[in-house]
């Protein structure tokens, strides 16, 4: 029997933290964040500063509950905690169904409280998602029920509503003509 080669999905979710820093670092103005995986570093923040939704209704999300439940030991997850130095400025899990040719966020928050990456959260999660699908090769990027207030960023950013399935909308990335 031939063994298959699995995807290193923690490396590759590294490699999309470390060049979605690098644009950051290359925006203009430049912004200051470190991206890493959400873990106990980032759950502790979360449950010390992060109190109740952002001002527009949208989100409250238990990420301690999200994180056993994605990410755990689900090695092909897509995660990441933003920081800005020390200060946990947003959250964001996705997944990879097995057999699928596509990533979806699931969820995605920034801090309640002001911070100093607000108004740049879903931008930074929407790269490092996108670097982690191209880097699984994955045709397809998708968004499950998009905050209403930014679904026109996320239209701006290539994003197109695909389809509903009951309650749950879906936006869509083609990330095919990126592959060479």
């Amino acid at each position: 029997m031939r063994s298959v080669e699995l995807p290193d999905h923690r490396g590759i979710r590294r490699q999309a933290h470390a060049l979605t820093e690098e644009d950051a670092a290359d925006a203009v103005p430049p912004i200051s964040v470190r991206i890493t995986d959400i873990g106990p570093e980032a759950l502790t923040a979360y449950a010390t500063i992060w109190e109740g939704r952002h001002p527009s209704g949208y989100g409250g999300f238990d990420w301690v509950q999200l994180w056993h439940r994605f990410c755990r030991q689900e090695r092909r997850s897509f995660q990441c905690a933003l920081w800005h130095e020390s200060t946990l400025c947003g959250l964001a899990i996705g997944t990879v169904p097995r057999g699928h040719g596509f990533l979806t966020l699931r969820y995605m928050e920034g801090r309640p409280e002001r911070h100093p990456l607000q108004g740049h959260v879903a931008r930074i999660v929407l790269a490092a998602a996108e670097y982690y699908a191209e880097g699984l090769e994955l045709p397809q990027m998708r968004i499950e029920n998009p905050a209403p207030g930014v679904e026109g960023l996320y239209r701006v950013l290539g994003f197109t509503l695909a389809f509903r399935q009951g309650v749950v909308r879906y936006l869509v990335k083609d990330l095919s003509h990126k592959r060479i």
